[in-house]
């Protein structure tokens, strides 16, 4: 509580987030379209077919007090030709900022169309209002039925008498909610394997291409990794069939502001802080080296080229391959670009979205090459100065296998993801700024290859040096076993 409850009182800060004494008419409020969930403390996104404008909303009880709750969208009346009142439900997109966002959720398919798919048209609105925009993004799909036989087509009548139809019950056959054109009335049907004895008493006489479905317009719910704000579904085609289902996927306008915003992240966020660790640990290696490596009276100028080569490749590299793996994984993995170029090859190939697995390995991998890199430095300092030091020789091979090899497999796996999502989305007309690879994978990948082809060299000079010194450990016991052949001649002495 406050201390001054005349003129301060307890409000919510989002930013912080917290409670805190504020002056009267200073309460800080979550967002547009979100409300604050008192249970969890936190401001929630108002979901379909509920607003929050800056109106006084449902949860207020003064104006001081902390919008708990979203205004459901209001449903729609309308007036048949006997004066009867038929409600219409609305929808809204998710964080629905105005009542304006709101639209009708059922509407009768178009014309000639046999079932629900496509766009549609959008009833009950203003063409050219925001909310048929919005609507009109949406995809039509057919009516679903819950519950059991008794409350059986429950979601097909309050549809057709928000439309303004009169509803007629449960029908046999076809399947799904079907107004009659001709009549005006529509019923649910059903096939008889599903409903069992069929209520042919209250069947409607009419043939097949008189009876026009009844759609609603279709919600993704919520998507791991995306937000329901960036939502959209794929939509149906006259190709499809009715028990087709649609596919929930990042919009494309969400994926190109997602591919901006990495892409001032590497520029801002990532890479000017790992150039400064790069040239700190080279200035770090350089005086370690003069200290305790070098004759301290030869310039500096001077040092031996190997010593260059190691700062620069043996320990520098390793690092930035490291710093670019953990980027890899935090950036480039995270992003929703790659979130939705996954979830649309698994919806092509009928699989299991990669996003999990390569998020999951990347990380596992990221910590191996963490915990191998201070190995792998030392190892190649050992090989710069002890061509024959044989436990760093196995080193450089553990760190090829355990983490070079992997990363790029990584990162191939990556590039071809994206480049097929990007193909993806160009055939559908799409306009995409999606790459098959972003700075950070670039990077990540040409790390891992110089870093692979650094260790391939050092155990390549690894294995000359032994075969050189195996020869020269022959020719010795060649000749120490010629020497120990010599005998001594009495007439010509050693011969």
């Amino acid at each position: 509580m406050c201390d001054d409850c005349e003129t301060t009182h307890l409000a919510f800060n989002p930013d912080s987030p917290s409670f805190e004494c504020r002056a009267l008419g200073t309460t800080v409020e979550c967002n547009l379209g979100y409300y604050f969930d008192v249970s969890k403390k936190v401001c929630d996104v108002c979901k379909e077919g509920s607003y929050a404008d800056g109106v006084k909303p449902d949860g207020f009880t003064s104006d001081n007090k902390l919008r708990t709750a979203c205004r459901k969208c209001p449903d729609i009346a309308n007036v048949d030709e006997d004066g009867k009142v038929l409600y219409m439900g609305q929808t809204s997109r998710v964080a629905a900022t105005s009542v304006d966002d709101c639209f009708p959720k059922y509407q009768k398919a178009n014309d000639g169309d046999s079932f629900c798919f496509g766009r549609g048209t959008v009833g009950q609105l203003n063409a050219s209002s925001e909310a048929a925009a919005e609507a009109s993004k949406l995809a039509l799909v057919q009516l679903e039925e819950d519950g059991d036989d008794s409350v059986l087509g429950a979601v097909c009548e309050t549809a057709l008498l928000g439309l303004g139809f009169d509803y007629k019950g449960v029908i046999y056959p076809p399947r799904g909610c079907f107004l009659n054109t001709e009549t005006n009335e529509g019923a649910y049907y059903v096939r008889e394997k599903d409903y069992g004895t069929p209520k042919l008493e209250n069947a409607i006489t009419a043939t097949d291409d008189k009876l026009a479905p009844i759609c609603e317009r279709y919600k993704c719910e919520s998507k791991a990794g995306i937000g329901d704000e960036d939502l959209e579904s794929t939509f149906l085609t006259e190709n499809n069939s009715p028990d087709d289902e649609l596919q929930c996927r990042a919009s494309a306008s969400a994926v190109n502001a997602a591919v901006a915003e990495e892409k001032d992240t590497n520029s801002k966020l990532f890479f000017p802080p790992v150039i400064v660790l790069i040239l700190a640990l080279a200035f770090c290696g350089y005086v370690y080296f003069v200290k305790y490596h070098y004759d301290k009276e030869k310039p500096f100028d001077e040092l031996p080229k190997s010593v260059h080569y190691m700062i620069w490749w043996g320990f520098s590299l390793r690092s930035f391959d490291v710093a670019t793996d953990w980027g890899f994984f935090a950036i480039s993995l995270q992003s929703l670009a790659f979130q939705a170029a996954c979830d649309a090859a698994a919806a092509a190939d009928g699989s299991e979205s990669a996003a999990k697995s390569m998020r999951s390995g990347c990380l596992a991998f990221a910590i191996i090459g963490t915990l191998l890199g201070p190995l792998d430095i030392w190892g190649a300092f050992q090989r710069m100065i002890n061509k024959e030091h044989a436990v760093a020789g196995w080193i450089v091979l553990l760190v090829s296998v355990m983490e070079d090899l992997p990363q790029l497999v990584f990162n191939a796996k990556y590039i071809s993801i994206m480049y097929r999502y990007q193909q993806m989305m160009l055939a559908e007309g799409s306009t995409t700024t999606v790459q098959p690879f972003d700075a950070i994978s670039m990077f990540s990948l040409a790390a891992s290859v110089a870093n692979l082809c650094f260790n391939i060299a050092l155990m390549i000079s690894t294995v000359a040096v032994r075969k050189y010194q195996l020869k020269v450990t022959m020719l010795e016991a060649e000749l120490a076993e010629y020497k120990g052949r010599v005998v001594t001649n009495p007439v010509y002495g050693n011969c």
